[in-house]
This record gives C-alpha cells, structure tokens and sequence, in this order.
C-alpha cells in the first residue's frame, strides 16, 4: 500500500479543523430590568436551563461570543449575593462552567467573584435544608473537576 497523496492529506487536514462550533442558545435574561424584577422561581428556572446547556458544552468547540452576556451577568452582586440559596447555588455552577469555558482566560476579575458571607451562609443553608440540589451542585463541581483534570 503506498503512501497516501499529499492532496488526501490536506484534505484530512482540513476536515479536522473544521470543527462544529456551538453557539450558546439560552436567551433568558438572569438581571431583572428597572422595575421588573424576575421572580424567583423564574430566576431559578433560568439559571438550571443555563446550566443544563453550558454543561455540555466543549472548550474548544464553543462559539465564545455567545456567552459574553450570561457570563456577564453570573457575574453580578444581585446573584451571587441573592437572598435565595437556590439562586446562589446555580449561579456558582454556571459560574465553574463559564471559567472551564473560557480557561485560561478567565472572563472575570477576582474581584468580580469574591464571594462575600451570605454566599457562604447560603452553602450552610443547602446543605442543611436541601440535600438533594446539594447533591446535585456536588455532581456539577466533580463534572467541571474531570473535565479540567482531563485537559492537564
């Protein structure tokens, strides 16, 4: 069998990088307009579609530009501050997935993520008075876990 031919090789070459970029669907506004506030069971509702989505996504195969503006705003006080530990919980997923997203250049400051102690106090608050989406937040940090440790 000979070699294969320097035009099938570019060919493979070119189909490698062709590689299916994805585009971010979730359109849901997570920052409540002036005088409109989201309620909380529709915030939640975002944040768990954001999740589900931004999960599945690949570092390498995701349209970056599609996640500026819900990276932006998991980003803000009004949600990592939010008097709802749900909020909270499912913003700090979105969060490890927007950074495992855009590694090594994380989108935010470290100032943008400092986390004051209502955050702290609502991680006591889930893990006393809801288990199961403590469970569930538990398999969302070990899947982010395997996935950066995959990449080292």
């Amino acid at each position: 069998m000979g070699r294969p031919s320097r035009a099938s090789l570019d060919e493979a070459t070119a189909m490698e990088s062709e590689q299916v970029v994805k585009v971010l669907q979730f359109d849901q506004p997570l920052l409540s307009k002036a005088g409109k506030p989201i309620e909380v069971e529709k915030l939640v509702a975002h944040l768990k579609a954001l999740q589900r989505e931004v999960q599945d996504l690949d570092q390498e195969g995701v349209d970056r530009s599609s996640l500026v503006t819900p990276a932006k705003e998991l980003a803000s006080v009004k949600l990592l501050q939010h008097p709802d530990e749900g909020v909270v919980a499912y913003t700090a997923c979105c969060l490890a997935d927007m950074l495992r997203l855009h590694a090594p250049d994380a989108p935010y400051t470290a100032k943008q993520l400092k986390v004051g102690p209502s955050c702290w106090a609502c991680r006591r608050h889930i893990a006393v008075g809801c288990p199961t989406l403590m469970e569930e937040l538990r398999q969302g940090h070990l899947r982010v876990l395997r996935q950066v440790s995959q990449r080292s």
